[in-house]
């Protein structure tokens, strides 16, 4: 079986990070593979080639145990990086918790860069512009595991204000007229050389401590169903939207 042979090879790369053979410097970028089909309720990848193959972690007490020894073996800068799709058996405050145990300097010193990655995987909500509602663009959004992790990292040495983060969402110099410039978010996330943002979103980052102001944003209430576009409005709205185009 392809998988618990696969399983077999990460458990053996764990296995040389905590004898020492294999220096905690070397790091393996995609060798931990992202799965989604928790999503759907499916069972851990790693678990599913537990009868396949016998994983013998340092603890015997959790369900995954390849999830747990990912954890306690690779570098721990890693491991502050790891995704819930890469280890959705142990969630972010666990996973952070484990890396700053096992070093809690390395893991201080990059709180900063991780932060800022956190800050650059945000995703976006289709939405309709105000004040007219009729321009399609995306507003910048953060899931619940980002929002996590934000908060660990500006408890464990992350500063809120570092001028990176406002380089990173604030300063993206953009001519929407003429397409020059650099927008790392992307550029249907800019409007009026601001960037869009969820009204929640923004509540949310000011309660974790960012420095920014209303005005730093254009932003975008989304209990107002006029911002929200036809094709993702609760189905009771799409109804009315229908009956409105038909009549």
């Amino acid at each position: 079986n392809s998988d618990a042979k696969f399983a077999v090879f990460v458990e053996s790369i764990c296995r040389a990070y905590n004898s020492g053979e294999l220096s905690q410097n070397v790091k393996f970028d995609g060798i931990v593979p992202e799965q989604w089909g928790q999503m759907r309720g499916e069972q851990c990848a790693w678990m599913r080639t537990t009868p396949l193959v016998e994983i013998s972690s340092h603890r015997d007490d959790v369900d995954c145990q390849m999830c747990d020894l990912l954890c306690a073996s690779f570098p721990p800068a890693q491991v502050m990086d790891f995704s819930n799709s890469e280890i959705p058996c142990i969630y972010p405050p666990n996973r952070l918790k484990i890396a700053y145990c096992r070093d809690p300097k390395a893991v201080k010193a990059r709180s900063m860069e991780s932060l800022l990655k956190v800050l650059k995987q945000a995703g976006g909500m289709p939405v309709l512009h105000p004040p007219d509602f009729a321009e399609h663009g995306f507003a910048t959004n953060y899931s619940v595991e980002q929002y996590t992790k934000m908060r660990w990292l500006t408890s464990n040495g992350a500063d809120v204000k570092d001028p990176r983060i406002r380089t990173l969402l604030l300063e993206e110099h953009y001519d929407e007229e003429t397409g020059d410039g650099d927008a790392p978010l992307g550029w249907d996330y800019i409007l009026h050389k601001k960037r869009i943002m969820l009204l929640s979103v923004y509540n949310e980052m000011k309660k974790i401590g960012f420095d920014f102001l209303r005005s730093d944003f254009v932003l975008i209430d989304y209990s107002d169903i006029r911002t929200i576009p036809h094709y993702n409005r609760p189905p009771a709205y799409q109804s009315e939207d229908n009956a409105e185009d038909e009549s």
